[in-house]
């Protein structure tokens, strides 16, 4: 009987042919080009972001739903790794390598005209669920005067009303191995253009009186060759305060409704119950204020602190 050559290897067959495919540079460089590019998606304006992790870097995804992620393959071996490196098209993937800005002006995935050659901004803030679709930030607008550009963002109030702190829930589920020193995404520059640009970054919240924090804007100045380490700085720095202040607001909150059930509860006529809720209200209107003063001045000195410790290295 025949031999079956379907099911039979050929005698010179040694079992490494994939590994003499990755030994070839070339190969390994077109392979893992085709298979992270295919995987990258347009902007997402649903629920689910989709299979990247870093939305809308292509090189970095989620490995648990069957695709390629350069930061995870390189540790593979040290051909992956020096192909990878040594790759301006895979490096570029990562925005590890700058691109043409005209290549990146063409690019239709950012929801704002004006938002494209700073796109490695763009996968931080997706990555600290800082989006639109996480109802936690959203960039409304984007201006460009002689060359400048000036994002305008706004924190939703939902960011500050569910029951974990902003803190927790941007920061709390980063990836293991995220705040390494040595790190890759820590060098990336937030403007991955050939010819870079400074951006300001502004951030705003309209927030009312009662909510759990108090109406606030503050620029963040990026210089051409910022990267991603620094801005990742100056968010966790606000988010910070917005939380410190959110658990000292929710305190005092608590403890006017405590005093404003005691007054209820004390037997007493009604214009000494009326003149006794109008001083609660004075000392609580004045603690608020003071609570807002002392969170503007913690978000400035925060925010200096990091920018001195940026310029001293």
């Amino acid at each position: 009987m025949a031999a079956d050559t379907n099911t039979m290897p050929p005698p010179d067959y040694t079992g490494d042919a994939a590994s003499r495919v990755f030994a070839v540079p070339e190969l390994l460089e077109h392979i893992l080009f085709l298979a992270v590019t295919t995987q990258r998606i347009e902007n997402p304006d649903y629920d689910e972001p989709g299979p990247l992790k870093m939305w809308p870097m292509a090189g970095c995804a989620i490995v648990s739903e069957g695709c390629v992620c350069l930061f995870q393959i390189q540790r593979v071996s040290r051909a992956f790794r020096h192909t990878i490196h040594g790759s301006v098209k895979l490096k570029r993937l990562m925005f590890l390598a700058p691109q043409e800005n005209s290549k990146l002006l063409s690019d239709r995935s950012e929801p704002e005209p004006g938002m494209e050659l700073h796109q490695p901004l763009t996968s931080l803030l997706s990555m600290m669920c800082l989006t639109e679709i996480e109802e936690a930030m959203v960039i409304e607008e984007v201006d460009i005067t002689d060359g400048n550009y000036t994002w305008h963002a706004f924190i939703y109030s939902e960011l500050l009303s569910v029951s974990e702190t902003p803190y927790d829930r941007a920061l709390g589920e980063l990836p293991k191995g995220w705040r390494n020193p040595e790190a890759s995404w820590k060098k990336i520059r937030i403007c991955n253009a050939k010819v870079p640009c400074a951006l300001n970054f502004r951030v705003e919240g309209e927030f009312q009186e009662d909510d759990e924090a108090p109406p606030f804007n503050i620029t963040f100045r990026f210089e051409e060759d910022d990267t991603l380490d620094h801005a990742f700085n100056l968010l966790e720095g606000l988010l910070t305060v917005l939380s410190k202040y959110r658990d000292k607001k929710i305190a005092m909150d608590n403890d006017q409704r405590a005093e404003e059930d005691l007054l209820h509860d004390t037997p007493q006529s009604e214009q000494s119950s009326q003149k006794a809720m109008t001083a609660m209200e004075k000392r609580h209107d004045k603690k608020r204020l003071q609570l807002e003063r002392a969170f503007d001045r913690a978000l400035k000195r925060r925010t200096a602190k990091i920018q001195e410790s940026k310029s001293s290295h």
